[in-house]
């Protein structure tokens, strides 16, 4: 094959695993539900996907915005609408209505934070094993697509500010999640006066930017999916993404510890989608490389053990970390 027809078979394959890496469970139903009714009575929501970002959280309940018409929602922890109209609204509804139901937030909080066209919902078996162990876990959604990684950051910090009885935090992200939360830390919040930042575990993330994005990046139909954070990800535009504070964290990159990884069309380890070489980041606690594709890493029962692992003893057991 000649060097133009390997570049073109390159580029096509690696927009095709960009726009399916992220398909898995994406609905535009959930727009048309929100406006369906102009009556604050129970609806039932597939919980935000790429139009809804969680503005404020407490024991499940959020309250969300739509990025594309400013309206909010408040949701409850089975995802049923129980109120709509501005932020504010929605807010004193869950003040006078639901606070009490709600109950006391533990004061330890797993916080996670999804790549881009995910949602919260894509941790769901993460989130169970860490449950079972005994946290309390939110995981967060926001509208990937359709903001840059400093509103998201922005966003993330104007959740945090207003996160109620909490004490401490743990992070968890998967893919571009990384990058938001090293945005939000980056700007320096206030929040993290009151509430300690214990631990982070970066799973799959483009620390270093993708070389995936920057074949592809010119395409009019990556950029349509992808939208501004999408440019964001080459290696080019990661470079101008904040470095992490002094928070201990730890990376578990895919790939198939052979040098060569799960494209072809990628130089070296891989897990489909980003390098291994492109998670690392300096100042990082520990570094694991698993046998898992960036879209199916996040159900592996072995980054449950690695995250749990890292989360009681601040490193990665011995047995992981010679696989």
């Amino acid at each position: 094959m000649c060097h133009r027809e390997k570049s073109r078979y390159r580029v096509m394959l690696g927009l095709w695993a960009l726009l399916t890496v992220g398909m898995v469970s994406q609905s535009g139903t959930d727009v048309a539900q929100a406006d369906e009714a102009d009556l604050n009575l129970p609806f039932p929501t597939l919980g935000g996907k790429q139009v809804w970002t969680d503005r404020y959280y407490r024991q499940g309940w959020r309250i969300q915005e739509n990025v594309l018409t400013g309206h909010a929602r408040l949701l409850d922890p089975d995802d049923t609408r129980r109120a709509w109209g501005s932020y504010d609204h929605c807010l004193q509804m869950f003040q006078l209505r639901y606070r009490e139901k709600a109950g006391q937030p533990d004061r330890h909080l797993v916080i996670m934070l999804h790549g881009i066209l995910r949602s919260g919902g894509s941790f769901s078996s993460l989130a169970s094993r860490l449950e079972a162990e005994g946290y309390a876990v939110a995981g967060l959604s926001y509208a990937s697509t359709r903001l840059t990684l400093e509103q998201h950051g922005a966003n993330l910090n104007s959740l945090m500010d207003q996160l109620e009885d909490v004490s401490s935090v743990s992070f968890v992200t998967h893919s571009m999640g990384a990058l938001v939360l090293r945005q939000a830390l980056g700007d320096k919040p206030t929040w993290t006066d009151r509430i300690e930042i214990l631990r982070a575990v970066m799973i799959a993330p483009p620390n270093r930017g993708s070389a995936l994005a920057q074949d592809v990046q010119a395409l009019p139909a990556y950029r349509a999916v992808y939208g501004r954070p999408g440019l964001q990800l080459t290696p080019e535009a990661a470079q101008l993404i904040p470095m992490p504070p002094r928070v201990p964290f730890a990376v578990i990159a895919g790939g198939r510890n052979d040098g060569e990884g799960y494209n072809p069309f990628l130089e070296g380890d891989d897990d489909g989608v980003v390098r291994v070489v492109e998670t690392r980041l300096s100042g990082m606690a520990d570094f694991l490389v698993l046998p898992a594709l960036h879209s199916t890493i996040l159900s592996d029962p072995r980054t449950g053990d690695a995250v749990l692992a890292f989360f009681a003893e601040g490193r990665f057991s011995q047995a992981e970390a010679e696989e």
